[in-house]
């Protein structure tokens, strides 16, 4: 019951364009000169914009958990999903705007596929299945809310997103749609660069 609650409140929060569940102490990168939201300090630079020099190619989110007497480990796989979630926020972005662009379709299909990417993301992050994002890094500043650093490499990124777009173009018709027939995804790049032979990024120390 409680692995079914978890589910459902994931697809919840995705349902509503991956941002109604986020901490609300989760909006550093909109405060001026990078500082926490809260004690005014500066925070460290890979936080904004998240980042980590030495390791390129990688797609990387921050997200954070907010002070509580939940556990340190708690707390941190808590910011660990916020930031994964923003990971899944920016792949809609870059599905959608691919759906957009696509001229051979209706507007009616469109709207079918946008409905049809909301549903497949949800399924794929609360079932595990988008693999590659990890922990790179956390910390916790002086009120008491915890910051974790997420990546994926970008090989990793657009196989997962293929594979979405494959799968919403195969799901069944929808409701009231049933202009987009199964089979019309566009074929996956059949040669990849460098990225996907990328090592695992590593998870630094706290």
């Amino acid at each position: 019951m409680t692995r079914l609650f978890a589910k459902s409140i994931i697809a919840g929060c995705l349902v509503i364009l991956f941002s109604g569940c986020a901490s609300r102490e989760d909006v550093l990168e909109l405060v001026d000169e990078c500082r926490f939201p809260t004690t005014g300090k500066e925070a460290p630079s890979w936080i904004c914009p998240p980042h980590v020099d030495h390791l390129p190619n990688i797609e990387w989110a921050v997200g954070a958990a907010n002070p509580s007497v939940a556990s340190y480990g708690f707390r941190e796989r808590v910011a660990v999903h916020n930031a994964s979630l923003k990971l899944l926020a920016q792949m809609r972005i870059q599905l959608s705007a691919q759906l957009t662009r696509d001229e051979s379709l209706q507007e009616e299909d469109k709207l079918e596929l946008s409905k049809r990417l909301d549903k497949q993301l949800s399924i794929e992050f609360s079932n595990g299945a988008i693999s590659g994002i990890k922990l790179n890094r956390a910390l916790q500043d002086d009120a008491g809310h915890l910051w974790a650093l997420v990546g994926i490499s970008s090989g990793d990124f657009t196989l997962a997103k293929e594979k979405i777009l494959q799968q919403v173009y195969q799901m069944p018709e929808m409701p009231g749609f049933g202009h987009v027939k199964p089979g019309l995804a566009p074929e996956p790049e059949q040669e990849r660069n460098s990225e996907l032979n990328q090592p695992s990024i590593p998870k630094a120390v706290r």
